[in-house]
């Protein structure tokens, strides 16, 4: 092999290496970072999921676990019931981090899907861990309450008058 042959097949080498060293790094820095970006990705990906399987790439290893070792005609009972407590809107509250552990907590942003019963208040918690350097939902736990308008009263209920004889 002569070496102008041997300079273009090396030269080949380092610009294909480069290209994939670019790509790879380029393609980590486009995961999300924090675990407020986590959750966003989640939360939009599992408004527009069909089937549990579509959310695979946002769950941590456990949940995974359990995913695929569910019985496949029981996945999408598992995912409907997923789905019907995800709220269509929500607000970080806050973001507490430790080490490859984080705990957002969460409202309902009713401002941009309005609730059914104006009396209900709701709030969330999502845990969430790092793994192979992204940070991936581990729970989601969301707690509603019905409030009433009014306070009820401490006094005694008033007593119906005895029928009159007459």
């Amino acid at each position: 092999m002569n070496m102008n042959c041997l300079a273009r097949k090396m030269f080949c080498a380092v610009v294909s290496g480069s290209i994939i060293a670019f790509m790879a790094a380029t393609a980590h820095a486009a995961e999300p970072q924090t675990p407020k970006e986590a959750y966003v990705k989640y939360h939009a990906a599992m408004l527009a999921a069909n089937k549990i399987e579509e959310l695979q790439p946002y769950l941590c290893k456990r949940v995974n676990k359990e995913i695929n070792e569910t019985p496949g005609m029981m996945r999408p009972m598992m995912f409907g019931l997923m789905k019907s407590v995800m709220q269509a809107a929500v607000k970080i509250e806050s973001e507490k981090v430790e080490g490859d552990k984080a705990t957002l907590n969460l409202l309902p942003d009713y401002s941009k899907a309005p609730k059914a019963d104006p009396n209900e208040k709701g709030s969330g918690s999502v845990i969430l861990v790092k793994e192979d350097g992204s940070w991936k939902i581990d729970k989601e736990k969301w707690d509603f309450k019905i409030e009433s308008k009014s306070e009820p009263s401490s006094e005694p209920a008033p007593q119906a008058a005895p029928p009159s004889s007459q």
